[in-house]
């Protein structure tokens, strides 16, 4: 707000000379003299009212709806405080939005009857393969064992057990 009367102040100032000019009729007014000073004075009165709308906008800002307040963040500086289109541009964008919403593909509901839903069925298992798994070889079932062993020990099998239980070949 300083800064907003010292404007307004620097404007006064600019214009007392030229006032002094022209309420004094002894001597005859050149015009040329005083257009620089009205000059200054019509820059510090636009500085004051560009200063004026952007805190009245400042003011307004925070009480817009979210949705609006994005198209009012843009709006160029008008006779009205947001342009004269304001309503126009927040149509064009609730449309989009809802343009948009529209727009949004649907989650597809796919579902194979013969297999029970997992909320309905808790304890339903994948359904088993139509084919059976081959028979494994000696080699492989002893694989299998010492797999075991190792797991369920939860130690590492030492070195001689793997020697005494290595498959000849």
């Amino acid at each position: 707000m300083s800064h907003l009367q010292s404007t307004v102040g620097r404007g006064l100032s600019a214009l007392g000379p030229v006032l002094t000019k022209l309420l004094n009729k002894e001597s005859i007014i050149d015009i040329n003299t005083l257009i620089p000073d009205l000059v200054d004075v019509s820059k510090f009165m636009g500085q004051t009212h560009y200063l004026l709308w952007q805190h009245r906008r400042h003011m307004v800002y925070p009480k817009l709806n979210p949705s609006i307040q994005k198209v009012a963040k843009d709006c160029p500086l008008d006779s009205y405080l947001f342009g004269e289109n304001l309503t126009d541009r927040c149509k064009a964008a609730q449309s989009l939005q809802k343009s948009c919403l529209e727009m949004r593909a649907a989650p597809a509901k796919s579902f194979d009857k013969t297999q029970p839903s997992a909320s309905k069925n808790r304890s339903a298992q994948p359904p088993r393969s139509k084919y059976k798994k081959p028979e494994g070889s000696a080699k492989s079932k002893n694989q299998d064992q010492r797999q075991r062993t190792y797991r369920s020990s939860g130690k590492k099998p030492s070195y001689s057990y793997y020697r005494n239980n290595r498959q000849r070949h």
